[in-house]
């Protein structure tokens, strides 16, 4: 991840400070249930023996995906420019917060 840091921040207002911190706080809270979750799904692989179920209302399903390919581990491309095969470049924001 490529980070722009520019040197002139400008100090934001209350509102910006509001928006900011209401930001943070579900953020954080999305962190915690998905935490929840995983918890969540292990119960259930547990529960289910790591098999396949279902009841009247949910379905659990065991399924395999195929791995990522590791581009670094193929000697072939160490020598070749990927950067044309690149997807295009999109603006990211990231917020934290300053101790």
């Amino acid at each position: 991840m490529e980070i722009e840091f520019k040197s002139n921040f400008v100090e934001q207002t209350r509102e910006w400070e509001k928006a900011a911190k209401e930001a943070f706080k579900y953020h954080q809270l999305r962190k915690k249930y998905e935490e929840l979750e995983r918890f969540s799904l292990e119960k259930l692989k547990i529960i289910s023996s790591h098999e396949s179920s279902r009841s009247n209302k949910f379905q659990f399903l065991k399924y395999f995906q195929k791995g990522t390919i590791d581009y670094t581990a193929i000697p072939e491309l160490k020598f070749m420019d990927l950067e044309s095969y690149r997807r295009v470049s999109r603006i990211a924001w990231k917020l934290s917060r300053i101790k």
